[in-house]
């Protein structure tokens, strides 16, 4: 069974880092789902599998990565929601 890991991209191992740049040459910005939050809040993250774990990655600044891209690049997404544990984290 897989590890899984809830992380914001800054605090991403460097080979992981390095692994999501050579898959996904043309950014992480097509990945990115907005993921709604309590208190009308929102954040942008993305799913990494390695093979032994499983990331979800927290992107600190969606607003750079729209910067080049109309708003509809990014899919909304209700399918998680994280415990107020991680969100913690996430928001760190």
């Amino acid at each position: 069974m897989k590890q899984k890991r809830l992380l914001s991209y800054d605090k991403l191992p460097i080979d992981v880092k390095q692994r999501i740049n050579v898959e996904h040459p043309g950014g992480i910005h097509q990945l990115a789902q907005r993921v709604d939050l309590p208190g009308n809040r929102s954040m942008f993250v993305f799913h990494f599998e390695t093979e032994d774990t499983l990331f979800m990655v927290k992107v600190d600044s969606p607003s750079q990565m729209e910067e080049d891209f109309d708003g509809d690049v990014f899919e909304k997404s209700n399918s998680y929601v994280p415990s107020e544990d991680e969100e913690e984290d996430l928001l760190d």
